[in-house]
């Protein structure tokens, strides 16, 4: 069952891809094959077939990693051509995966690789400027140099590239500069369990609407504001991430610690800017975080005038992103809707109840959380994911993650202490996780949802 995995490796569709120096094109390929290992993965009954599909992932993840990390090394500050072909010999042998490639020492932040300048046109090439800067001719992966033999160049401050963080105070745009999230790049469609109705409405509205406006333009215009509600711990963050990487979009995370101050008038002014970045970095997501925690209903006695001021002039920025023409998608996330004040509510276009897993998405769980685990023979998601009704995504997540390391607690009690150090494995040790691990974690841990707080919601819902 895994020789067709491997054969699709093996059409030196890899080699061919860091041949033409496409670096991610080369990743990307990898991130396919390991889709169709991870969809293929064979049940917990059938061991070998599942250690054999477990094998090529690890080492085709590494693969990954190595290619992700050379090319981050040869790109840090321009972008690096090989001379010619018999320069670039990068032909990886037609082998098992696990010797695609040989062990790369990783590169820190302060180990960087220094590029000299273009210096001209090759002959070899004849058409593009070469790099040079690198003690040798480079082979894409196998001869990589180690990270001790790169010339390290003086460190430089961050430069603010993009004319827009240049033409703001300093202070503000250091602010500024922690809204700015690359954490969305690894989240996908895949990583948001369930909420297919959330993904289908953000998926037309922000994917597909910018693309045909012949189509969504007058009362049919798309739908740019969107409201995710719920429990804690549901996926709400997860799901902006996934959409901005999904899209190709920029990412804003809005948290009530960047736009708070103690400054009169620094809130306004911020959020001044961050509507105004939005716009400047368009097409992207506006993502607001406890969106309770800086829109909270006005009039009542612990009201501060600084909150009516910040109310004010986030009102005004937030309908005029509704009037304008820029590609901007705001998302909010809270978990007390009925705290929000109503003028914010009156501005989204739609609003989403975000509630617990269901029976499949519960399962969907479990199966992302230990893919890359021994199971048990008799191990049983379905039977596992009964136990865990009204337990949230982040509470099943946690327990995944207390169940797995019980084997490997019990294993290295068996050791002792004083001879850890000199103890060494061969292969790694065989550790299934079993539903008893899960059972005995789950008596353990509550869950993090009261009844209570779902009827809460469901009222609120309701109306």
């Amino acid at each position: 069952m895994v020789a067709p995995v491997v054969k699709a490796l093996e059409k030196d569709a890899v080699v061919e891809r860091l041949k033409a120096g496409l670096l991610a094109e080369a990743v990307d390929h990898c991130g396919e094959v390991l889709a169709l290992i991870k969809n293929r993965m064979p049940q917990p009954s059938d061991r070998e077939n599942r250690s054999n599909f477990l094998k090529v992932y690890k080492d085709l993840k590494d693969v990954e990693e190595l290619i992700a990390q050379f090319g981050k090394a040869i790109t840090g500050n321009n972008n690096f051509i090989c001379a010619s072909d018999e320069e670039c010999r990068c032909g990886l042998p037609n082998s098992p995966i696990r010797r695609l490639l040989p062990p790369i020492k990783k590169l820190t932040p302060k180990q960087r690789t220094t590029l000299r300048n273009a210096r001209g046109i090759r002959k070899s090439r004849g058409k593009r400027p070469a790099n040079k800067g690198l003690p040798a001719p480079v082979n894409i992966i196998g001869d990589a140099p180690k990270a001790d033999n790169l010339e390290k160049g003086p460190e430089k401050p961050q430069e603010r590239n993009d004319d827009f963080m240049s033409s703001v105070p300093a202070d503000v745009a250091d602010v500024l500069d922690a809204c700015l999230s690359e954490s969305h790049n690894t989240t996908t469609w895949d990583s948001v369990v369930g909420l297919d109705d959330v993904k289908r409405c953000l998926f037309l509205n922000v994917k597909v609407a910018p693309r045909f406006k012949n189509i969504f333009r007058g009362i049919r215009q798309s739908l740019r504001t969107f409201l995710l509600y719920g429990p804690p711990g549901t996926g709400k963050t997860l799901v902006g991430k996934a959409l901005a990487n999904e899209c190709g979009r920029k990412f804003l995370m809005i948290s009530p610690s960047i736009i708070t101050s103690k400054w009169r008038g620094d809130s306004e002014k911020i959020i001044r800017y961050i509507f105004d970045m939005a716009a400047h970095f368009a097409p992207s997501v506006l993502f607001f975080d406890e969106l309770d925690g800086f829109c909270m209903k006005r009039g009542t006695k612990t009201e501060h005038e600084a909150s009516r001021r910040f109310m004010s002039e986030f009102l005004v920025r937030f309908e005029e992103l509704n009037k304008s023409q820029e590609d901007v998608c705001l998302i909010g996330a809270t978990n007390t809707p009925w705290d929000i004040d109503p003028a914010v509510m009156r501005r989204f276009d739609v609003r989403f109840l975000v509630p617990l897993p269901c029976l499949e998405a519960r399962v969907g769980i479990l199966k992302n959380c230990l893919f890359e685990l021994d199971l048990d023979e008799s191990f049983d998601f379905y039977r596992l994911a009964k136990l865990l009704e009204g337990y949230s995504a982040s509470d099943i997540v946690k327990i995944s993650r207390r169940a797995s390391l019980r084997p490997v607690e019990e294993f290295f009690t068996t050791i002792d202490a004083d001879a850890i150090d000199g103890v060494d494995f061969d292969s790694d040790p065989y550790l299934p996780v079993s539903e008893s691990d899960f059972t005995f974690i789950i008596s353990e841990t509550p869950s993090t949802v009261t009844p209570e707080m779902m009827d809460m919601y469901e009222k609120y819902d309701l109306k």
